[in-house]
């Protein structure tokens, strides 16, 4: 029965190799909610953890965050700023699903996902990031990306057909060592930008050069605090997070709203 629960929680989590990179007891800088609803009863706390730990593997007290909801004797279970559950207070089910509230109409679940994905973007540390510039650079959009990312590619092809834009990347190694190998090199070329283009649009790996400071180990713990699972994520200047690459007809509609 244990076995099966770690199954269905990488299932429900979408596990990657990525959570095994960052350290555990996280600072979070970069996201603008504050839980205000968190449940005050330890008794509460401890019975939910306790009935989570047990029903599902590997997870860790520091990553529950138990809250109370607008309705009565149902708790908000939140794992690591990721995935939300439901529950009693003592843990006996667990709703994986979406709750409505029918009032107001609203998939609170999905609302509740949304707040926890936003960033504060005035907080991120751009220096950090490659930048490219399209025409006057206006607008701003942030991407994190792996060097042997498919999609990171295809989305390199979309955002370069995006005028008046300012594009900063955050390279995270998140499939393989060699990622971080790639990245490594990017940083310390005469002409980063230029490396990364060769790579993304060419397929011209950068020579090997390690012989710099990069900002991999920052930038991944960025990662894991904006809780990233994947590349490319963008994040809109509204401090709205995307996984997933966008087409270029897409971009244009969200930046200009």
């Amino acid at each position: 029965m244990r076995h099966t629960n770690t199954i269905l929680l990488a299932s429900l989590l979408g596990v990657t190799s990525f959570f095994n990179i960052a350290t555990a007891n996280t600072i979070v800088r970069y996201k603008t909610p504050a839980n205000t609803h968190e449940v005050k009863s330890e008794q509460v706390k401890k019975d939910i953890s306790s009935a989570f730990k047990k029903f599902f593997l590997d997870i860790k007290e520091s990553d529950i965050i138990v809250s109370n909801t607008d309705f009565p004797h149902l708790y908000e279970v939140n794992i690591d700023n990721q995935h939300i559950f439901y529950t009693n207070k003592t843990g006996d089910f667990v709703i994986t699903g979406d709750v409505f509230d029918t009032k107001k109409n609203i998939n609170i679940k999905q609302q509740r996902l949304k707040t926890l994905k936003t960033i504060d973007f005035s907080s991120l540390p751009l220096e950090n990031a490659l930048k490219i510039v399209h025409g006057k650079g206006e607008r701003v959009l942030v991407s994190f990306e792996d060097p042997n990312c498919f999609y990171c590619k295809k989305f390199h092809k979309e955002v370069s057909r995006v005028k008046n834009l300012t594009h900063y990347i955050f390279l995270v190694p998140i499939l393989s060592k060699e990622s971080e190998k790639i990245i490594t090199n990017i940083w310390c070329s005469k002409d980063p930008v230029k490396s990364w283009d060769n790579l993304m649009s060419k397929r011209i790996k950068p020579k090997d050069n390690t012989n710099c400071k990069t900002p991999i180990k920052e930038n991944k713990q960025i990662a894991k605090e904006i809780s990233m699972t994947g590349t490319p994520t963008l994040i809109f200047k509204d401090g709205t997070q995307v996984g997933g690459m966008l087409t270029a007809d897409r971009l244009e509609e969200i930046l200009s709203k």
